[in-house]
């Protein structure tokens, strides 16, 4: 299964892990690669971007209340997910 990815502006490439619309916004949450691919790597560094309205550009998100709203979001669906 081919795992789409993103080079971000750090000149890393993340691996999708995610795409979700708050408010009508397109979030994508990512994961380094290189630590997907690693055992030994416990907890994984998630990185939360957003899309423009058009969906055309990847932007970094404004506050970090935007953020927190993002995250939480994110964990809440992985929840559900579980349940």
């Amino acid at each position: 299964m081919k795992m789409q990815t993103i080079r971000l502006e750090d000149k890393e490439e993340y691996i999708v892990l995610e795409q979700l619309y708050i408010n009508e916004t397109k979030y994508v949450y990512l994961a380094l690669k290189d630590e997907l691919e690693n055992e030994d790597v416990k907890i994984l560094t998630i990185v939360i971007r957003k899309f423009d309205k058009k969906e055309k550009y990847i932007l970094s998100l404004d506050t970090k209340e935007e953020y927190k709203q993002a995250l939480e979001f994110y964990l809440n669906k992985k929840n559900e997910s579980k349940n």
